[in-house]
């Protein structure tokens, strides 16, 4: 859904509770995400610098981005590249041209409008900054996808870009022509014109300036069925097209023609270069030239290559001397690996090199996605993803100087350009003045950085060993977080995959009443990097919340195996910097980890589920004083007949489900400091529910008289929830296989539940048929219910309410849950209630997210005073998948009486935005409204300056420094007007330097 800034205004007469979200709308970043995507655009400009372009999500949503690099390897753009466009949703896969006076134009496809995607344009002028509409041009924003753009210079200041378009039932292609002034040429639709629009996909297009103002476009068509073709159309500055409709076959022969690349040679003709199958499926390597007027120049097809194996991914550059320089990936010497071969095509049609192809590079394994570009001597520069050292994913980059004639001008088989540890991929070649600028994609610390190098024309390399860092930013995903309770300084814990290359490690962080973090951003590990996956993690805090220490399955031998952790506030290692391994035995499997904290030991119970004696049985280990207490293989805790799996720990109360797929029975045991059954405890555990159908997902909550015990329960086919009470002593005190707390039609899914002096529980409730429902019901401890029989609907809006959690306020309980009330996904939503649930905010709840994409999984703790601090997952970095960070909101929950009207201003805004070095904030405040101040804040929620606001027009100027005078960093920040210690406005802006 769109970001909305949402002010409600309220005039009361009675005293209410006022919900304050204290940090930025739509949450902080716990862990944010870069997430770059690097789509190899890059364009040469005349004063010998480059301009690249890519996009990330730093800012939340995906943007784009570009930076220019001087001859000498400067970034001339600001540190981190320079924002092209930051509108809601996803602006991505941008491409990039120079069309003269060191000005570019790129185009992208954009997500603002709608989830199919739309096509917009800018212009950049030579110091980075935009030159049209500051939201950019539109050039397509017809129904349905467009996508695969491509972009060439009208040689006028101008570009024509074309792209993939299916408005239609088939894939077609359509194009449009943008002047200098960002206007769209005379002829041309509104949301351009087609190229084609025939039967069948039309799709795998290449496009080139043809030197006389217009542009020419291949692709691969199948308007045929069963004969896939190529076909070529030549577009006129005004929307001609000039060679009929929907275009000239250029090769028909039998067989897929596919993977047609384009070029143009100095004397104005067209080469293509394709790949064809017409002899076999692995396909062959041929060429065409075609003159402006669509005839042939050739008298035939020019077979560049026709032999044994696989050829494919042909590239093509325009020679300095009217040739044509083609590289492709060749299978001839290997049925599974790939070299790199490479020919010379003169004017004639005539190979140059070796009738077979120039082997450029024959190493062992894969050498994968060749570039090349061309030299100032009738020779070409290649480079390429090599595999010879480690194979992938471990792939470096090589490149190779070939003179004119096809001599290998650098070491036999290409140079090392990057040999760094782990992967680097999808180089790029620009030639430049007289420099060649090799560019790569690179995750040599795991996440994805894009790195350069430069050359001279002697193959010199002018920057650091293995190329000089561009940007950088974090990958990955946040998972199976955990939210600890401890004071105005919450815990986050979390499985992150940001070094998937080696392996998914744990993470934490600690927050701050203030919005900041006293770890790392983005947080810290908890372990060394072990090489082997972290996950299924589960973590508790001590009393004091001097120890926060989790459980977590990894697999560093053949089987998955349970080790633990146990750090200090400030992350410091308090048992094993690699984790310990708490049931050591390397040839079963252990599974579904879980540790409690009991504070009368000052000790840690841990459990798991064990396959040692070939069918799965609960074991257990206790740690205190930083040392494991009971057998080095852990403790047999429980096995009954058919499968164990633990579900809870509660201190020393062990809870878990046994049975088979369609039986499943809930059992709990204590434990003595041994591990031993405790005194009049069954052996091998307390019968909690042995009633017929499955039994799951059970919880413990500890009480005065024991211990609580919730499940859901699938005895009657529909799932319900259950409960039992259990004394300290091993005493079921509620009916044999427990009280049914919720037992209605259809499904009830329990969610959470908390223990104050009653039993607060919230479900999703399905008893409608129609929508899923959050309820809250109080019990006493005899199983009663307090509230309105079978529960109070919370939110009882149209739509689905899932997955609340409930948490302790002073007086009254939060129920946070996820909500999908508003169009395109699922947001976060709060409710304050009393203990009789009778709601304090908005009857529908309060929104603690409405950021685009899907935010789910919330979790909520109090600070024990007036706050509560929410963090949940947070999908708006998702585009071509699913990218799962972490965010947090705090409230402030504050008794207000007597509250006087607060009134709207006018629109908050500022210009420019982004803005170097200074903004305009304006708005206006009717005359009748009381004095406000408006604050600026950083991105965690701190306040960077504050300015005394009086009714009337205000414009307040703002650059870029504190209430101290010092100059901030580039990035967002926030502008707040308050009145009346109200937040009543919000807006976000963009420093850049």
């Amino acid at each position: 859904m769109k970001k909305v800034i949402v002010t409600t205004f309220l005039l009361l007469i009675f005293n209410f509770i006022l919900a304050q979200a204290v940090w930025q709308q739509d949450g902080i970043p716990v862990r944010q995400g870069v997430n770059i995507e690097w789509s190899r655009a890059a364009a040469s400009v005349e004063d010998g610098g480059v301009v690249y372009t890519w996009s990330d999500t730093r800012l939340g949503d995906r943007d784009v981005w570009a930076q220019k690099i001087d001859s000498e390897g400067n970034e001339l753009w600001g540190e981190n590249g320079t924002l092209i466009n930051g509108q809601i949703n996803r602006q991505e896969d941008i491409v990039v041209i120079d069309v003269g006076n060191n000005e570019v134009v790129v185009a992208w496809v954009d997500f603002r409008n709608e989830d199919a995607g739309d096509i917009y344009a800018q212009k950049l002028d030579s110091a980075g900054n935009i030159m049209w509409a500051e939201a950019g041009v539109p050039l397509c924003l017809a129904a349905n996808i467009q996508i695969s753009l491509n972009i060439v210079s009208d040689d006028a200041g101008g570009a024509y870009v074309l792209w993939i378009d299916k408005r239609a039932s088939n894939t077609d292609i359509y194009a449009t022509h943008i002047l200098s002034s960002g206007n769209i040429a005379d002829g041309w639709e509104v949301d351009g014109n087609a190229v084609v629009v025939m039967n069948g996909d039309q799709n795998q297009h290449s496009f080139r300036k043809d030197g006389t103002g217009k542009a020419v476009v291949v692709w691969h068509d199948k308007r045929d069925a069963e004969d896939e073709d190529l076909y070529m159309q030549r577009l006129g500055e005004n929307g001609q097209m000039m060679w009929g409709e929907n275009g000239i076959l250029l090769c028909g022969e039998p067989g897929a023609q596919e993977s047609a690349k384009l070029i143009q040679m100095e004397d104005t003709g067209m080469v293509v270069v394709w790949r064809d199958k017409r002899n076999d499926n692995d396909g062959d390597i041929y060429a065409r030239k075609v003159n402006l007027d669509g005839s042939f120049a050739w008298s035939n097809e020019v077979v560049i290559y026709e032999g044994s194996g696989i050829q494919r991914n042909p590239r093509l550059a325009s020679g300095s001397d009217n040739s044509v320089l083609a590289v492709w990936e060749d299978g001839r010497n290997d049925s599974y690996y790939k070299d790199i071969f490479a020919q010379k095509i003169a004017a004639d049609g005539n190979l140059n090199w070796d009738s077979n192809g120039k082997a450029v590079c024959v190493e062992a394994n894969d050498q994968l996605n060749p570039r090349l570009t061309a030299d100032a001597n009738g020779g070409a520069w290649l480079i390429w993803d090599d595999g010879r050292q480690f194979g992938h994913p471990q792939e470096d980059i090589y490149i190779q100087h070939l003179s004119n004639s096809g001599e290998e001008l650098l070491t036999a088989n290409g140079q090392v350009v990057c040999d760094a540890a782990n992967q680097q991929f999808s180089p790029l070649l620009r030639r430049s003045g007289e420099n060649i600028f090799a560019y790569w994609g690179d995750n040599r610390e795991s996440s994805t950085g894009m790195y350069l190098q430069i050359y001279d024309s002697a193959g010199n390399a002018q920057l650091a060993e293995n190329g000089k860092l561009i940007y950088y930013g974090l990958c990955g995903d946040a998972i199976n977080f955990q939210f600890l309770e401890n004071g105005s300084n919450p815990v986050i814990v979390w499985e992150d995959t940001r070094n998937a290359i080696s392996a998914n490690q744990i993470y934490m962080q600690v927050l701050t009443e203030n919005g900041e973090f006293n770890l790392a951003e983005n947080g810290e590990p908890v372990t060394e990097m072990t090489g082997a996956d972290q996950e299924n993690m589960d973590a508790v805090i001590n009393s004091a919340g001097t120890e926060i220490a989790m459980v977590w399955e990894e697999n560093r031998s053949d089987f998955k195996q349970i080790y633990a952790q146990a750090v200090d506030s400030q992350n410091n290692s308090l048992w094993n910097l690699q984790g310990v391994h708490l049931g050591e035995n390397l040839i079963a499997q252990q599974e579904l980890p879980k540790i409690s904290y009991k504070q009368a030991e000052d000790a840690y119970y841990t459990g798991w589920a064990d396959f040692r004696n070939f069918e799965f049985a609960i074991f257990g280990q206790k740690i205190q004083n930083n040392v494991k207490q009971w057998d080095n293989s852990g403790k047999l805790i429980a096995d009954r007949d058919g499968n164990d799996k633990l579900n809870d720990i509660v201190q020393n109360y062990y809870i878990w489900q046994s049975g088979s797929y369609n039986e499943l029975d809930i059992y709990m045991l204590k434990v003595d400091e041994n591990g031993d059954p405790a005194e009049n405890w069954p052996t091998d555990g307390l019968e909690i529910c042995t009633a017929s159908g499955k039994q799951k997902n059970a919880r413990g909550i500890l009480v005065p008289q024991g211990v609580l015990v919730v499940w859901e329960d699938q005895r009657d086919d529909n799932l319900d929830i259950y409960g039992q009470l259990v004394s300290a002593e091993g005493e079921s005190l509620w009916q044999p296989d427990g009280e049914p707390l919720v037992a209605l039609a259809n499904d009830q899914l329990i969610s959470d539940a908390i223990f104050e002096d009653y039993l607060y529980l919230v479900w999703e409730d399905f008893r409608n048929g129609e929508y899923k429902d959050v309820y809250v019901q109080k019990y006493n401890l005899n199983g009663e219910q307090l509230l309105a029989e079978d529960g109070v609907a919370i939110s009882s809006v149209t739509s689905n309410q899932t997955n609340p959690v409930i948490s302790h306020n002073q007086n009254n309980f939060l129920v946070t849950w996820e909500d999908y009330r508003n169009v395109g996904g699922c947001d976060i939503y709060t409710q304050l209630l009393d203990a009789f649930a009778v709601p304090f905010w908005n009857e529908t709840g309060e929104q603690v997210c409405g950021a685009i994409k899907a935010q789910d999984k919330p979790q909520s703790v109090s600070d024990g005073d007036n706050n509560v601090f929410v963090i949940w997952q947070d999908k708006r970095s998702s585009g071509k998948t699913d990218i799962y960070n972490i965010y947090a909101q705090k409230f402030e929950i504050d008794d207000t009486s007597n509250s006087t009207e607060v009134i709207s201003p006018s629109r908050l805004r500022n210009y420019p935005n982004p803005f170097n070095p200074e903004t305009t904030i304006s708005f206006q405040l009717p005359n009748n409204m009381l004095p406000a101040k408006l604050e600026v804040y950083n991105i965690r929620g701190r306040k960077i300056t504050a300015y005394e606001i009086q009714p009337g027009q205000n414009h307040v100027i703002w650059n870029g420094t504190s209430s101290e005078g010092n100059k901030v960093a580039s990035g967002v920040y926030f502008y707040k007007l308050k009145q009346l210690g109200k937040t009543i406005s919000t807006q976000k802006m963009l420093l850049v330097k």
